[in-house]
């Protein structure tokens, strides 16, 4: 026997025994298949999630309109190997959720194969953008979601910093006011955000992509909304900046939806008074952390953050499909 030989046997001891790809179904859910098929999207083939985690998950989908039947699934020989659910935001945005790939390229080719099927279904009656969200180390699943059609949007970083039980109320810059979110105030803080997207080094792709109506549904999607917590602030009566928080109850966390200057507004300490407003509202409403994601790419906000001592506590990919046309 020939040493070719020895190795190629040796390599089949780590190859599936039965490889699912070349029998896979790939089909919408069943009902009678959901309680499991959450149990493998929430946690793993080898480790799936617990019945009191996926019931909580299922009280969530029902909770906020989340239709479980729309999970597509991978099946071989009566197997369930991928599941990917399409998860619908205000603002004409859908994330999808998957399963975990494990660092297997058999189980990363059946999920994309359920995200482009999924995706299929999505574009066959409406026209939003598709995003997903993929560990760093998921590269089979990111190249096999670039060969149908998605695109890196951008790497992020999820940064949190403790908060103290008291944060004094920063002191507003010479020169401007500040402004609370409100039917009267919607259109100031529509300019607020857009203006703030010139030049930005914060996800460049989706510039321009939405209407500014439908980026603001998104955002009052984010954790609890509450107009309170929506600021912009004006220098001389122009916009010169918004912070967008949302308090986490459940996690003792309020998050930084969004936080953007004006290009007249950069380089005048407006962005340390904003984050320094944010954890003033963050103390005074009892809650432990303060949090954000931001593109990897923004290094000026990335070191307004480090300044004021945010760390990094994760990283993920996010990656992109728009509709076709």
């Amino acid at each position: 026997m020939v040493l070719s030989e020895v190795v190629s046997g040796l390599s089949n001891l780590f190859r599936w025994r039965d490889d699912p790809r070349s029998t896979a179904v790939i089909r919408p859910v069943r009902g009678e298949e959901i309680f499991d098929a959450l149990a493998l999207l929430l946690g793993s083939r080898s480790h799936p999630a617990p019945p009191a985690a996926v019931r909580e998950f299922i009280d969530f989908a029902h909770h906020h309109g989340i239709d479980l039947s729309t999970m597509q699934t991978a099946w071989s020989e009566s197997r369930l190997w991928a599941v990917c659910l399409p998860v619908p935001n205000p603002g004409q945005t859908v994330l999808m959720m998957t399963s975990p790939s494990g660092g297997s390229c058999v189980l990363a080719d059946l999920i994309v194969r359920c995200v482009d099927q999924a995706c299929q279904r999505i574009f066959s009656s409406e026209q939003p953008i598709v995003q997903i969200l993929l560990e760093l180390s998921d590269l089979q699943t990111a190249q096999g979601l670039r060969d149908r059609s998605f695109s890196d949007l951008a790497t992020l970083m999820y940064l949190q910093k403790a908060v103290p039980r008291s944060f004094q109320e920063p002191s507003l810059p010479l020169g401007c006011d500040l402004l609370c979110y409100s039917p009267e105030t919607h259109a100031g803080f529509a300019r607020g955000i857009l203006d703030s997207y010139e030049q930005s080094l914060d996800c460049p792709v989706l510039h321009g992509k939405r209407h500014i109506d439908d980026i603001i549904r998104g955002h009052k999607a984010s954790g609890d909304f509450d107009p309170q917590l929506w600021f912009c602030l004006r220098d001389r009566n122009h916009e010169a900046g918004v912070l967008l928080l949302a308090p986490l109850h459940q996690h003792s966390m309020m998050e930084i939806v969004y936080i953007g200057l004006a290009p007249q507004a950069r380089g005048k300490g407006y962005g340390d008074y904003l984050l320094k407003l944010a954890l003033h509202h963050t103390a005074n409403r009892r809650l432990k952390h303060l949090a954000l994601a931001v593109d990897s790419m923004n290094t000026p906000a990335i070191r307004l953050y480090y300044r004021h001592g945010f760390q990094q506590v994760h990283q993920r990919l996010a990656m992109i499909r728009f509709p076709p046309g």
